[in-house]
């Protein structure tokens, strides 16, 4: 996507974002309790029963009065629908601002499609933040490797297989940290000077230390 359409679309959603304000929706900053994370809510599934999630919209389908969302978190996915005329005025009219990337919490109970499909059923929706930038291409993620170490935020949220590395690399640390300190071992920040320059755009200095001479 070139800069030209990333600007027209950044100028769409913030003209969003000032109907929401015109409507009385805070698009920034609620507070909203949920039923768990997305896998959690999956392994409970059970039709009829009541459900409030939240989490980052990945895809989303117009189907006239009906709407089908990807809702997303870091551990998973599920699909909410959601009907015009089950929704309150305020919800209606949040619902027809909603971009791929915001973040929303919803309400409502668990059902399965006619497809077989473990969803939610949304009576409620409320927006938690508006993403004013669009995110990466949906199939392609982030592909460029200069993008990648310099805004990981954006591989973490476009690439499933980048958003494994990390969580494994977490799950490593911790385990290292437990295995140390249950042998008595401490961990200190220690002071470091490196002997070649490092980082994405480091250059050679020279500096000297006062203190050490």
């Amino acid at each position: 996507m070139d800069n030209k359409s990333i600007s027209e679309l950044i100028t769409i959603r913030r003209q969003k974002l000032k109907a929401l304000r015109d409507h009385g929706i805070d698009p920034f900053g609620q507070a909203f309790q949920t039923s768990g994370s997305i896998i959690q809510i999956r392994a409970a599934f059970q039709d009829g029963s009541p459900i409030s999630i939240a989490g980052r919209v990945t895809a989303y389908r117009d189907m006239g009065k009906s709407r089908f969302l990807d809702l997303s978190d870091i551990e998973g996915r599920i699909q909410i629908y959601l009907n015009i005329k089950e929704l309150d005025e305020k919800a209606a009219q949040a619902l027809a601002l909603v971009d791929i990337g915001d973040f929303i919490g919803v309400e409502g109970i668990y059902f399965t499609t006619k497809s077989g499909e473990n969803s939610i059923r949304a009576s409620h929706l409320v927006f938690l933040s508006k993403g004013l930038r669009p995110l990466p291409d949906k199939w392609h993620g982030v592909q460029d490797a200069e993008i990648c170490y310099r805004q990981r935020y954006l591989d973490l949220i476009a690439n499933d297989a980048s958003r494994t590395i990390f969580q494994q690399r977490i799950q490593i640390v911790r385990e290292i940290r437990r295995f140390l300190e249950a042998r008595g071992f401490s961990e200190v920040e220690t002071l470091m000077m490196q002997a070649i320059p490092g980082g994405a755009a480091a250059e050679p200095f020279v500096t000297h230390h006062n203190a050490l001479d």
